[in-house]
């Protein structure tokens, strides 16, 4: 089996940028850019992403609250240069599933490690980038707070995810590149206070899109 290891000083490049208008956005491309390259060094043409029914959910409720916009991440598609497809195999399987086969195999999990989420800036980082560890900050608390008002929502109606696989069918079957943003434009709705920017333009910072 090949395993390929890769160090890339994220937090480094975005102090070196004049005009950074998210970090979550910035680390967000650099860590895709860096797997598709290493995809295409390696003669792949199929990059798997590890993202859930969960995760999905999260997503498409926290488009909807701030940006407007009936939109997920999408279960597979291809890139704009047509010779790398990305799948997201476990679109329709829960967290806690994943959870419970990784225990039971023993499987190495890695924990939520961002430094933006969990580390105050380094001296090496320059001062400007506080507000992106602010916003990066908030950007994890309201996904941790869209989970908490699913599990509520899931106690009540057992069978919710159920539900919100199939309503999210239509817009994860969405298999190229752009198609959101022709429809709603690129930043879809976008709301005016300081908070609502943040959450408003970096909900999808996991998305080709971004």
């Amino acid at each position: 089996m090949l395993y390929l290891y890769s160090i890339l000083d994220i937090l480094g490049q975005a102090a070196e940028q004049q005009n950074l208008n998210s970090i979550c956005s910035f680390c967000s491309r650099m860590k895709r850019g860096r797997l598709y390259a290493a995809a295409r060094r390696n003669d792949c043409n199929v990059l798997a992403f590890g993202q859930h029914l969960d995760d999905l959910a999260e997503s498409f409720m926290m488009s909807i609250f701030h940006n407007g916009r009936l939109r997920t991440m999408k279960a597979h598609y291809t890139v704009k240069e047509d010779d790398l497809r990305v799948i997201r195999p476990f679109v329709y399987v829960r967290e806690k599933d994943l959870r419970n086969f990784a225990e039971s195999q023993k499987l190495p999990v890695i924990p939520e490690n961002c430094p933006a989420c969990f580390e105050a800036p380094k001296d090496k980082v320059h001062s400007l980038l506080l507000l992106e560890y602010i916003e990066a900050s908030v950007h994890g608390q309201e996904r941790q707070r869209v989970k908490q008002v699913l599990a509520q929502q899931e106690v009540l109606f057992p069978g919710l995810y159920w539900s919100l696989r199939s309503a999210l069918h239509p817009v994860m079957a969405i298999s190229k590149t752009g198609v959101e943003s022709s429809v709603f434009g690129k930043n879809g709705v976008l709301a005016t206070s300081l908070k609502g920017k943040i959450l408003s333009q970096h909900v999808f910072d996991d998305e080709e899109e971004s």
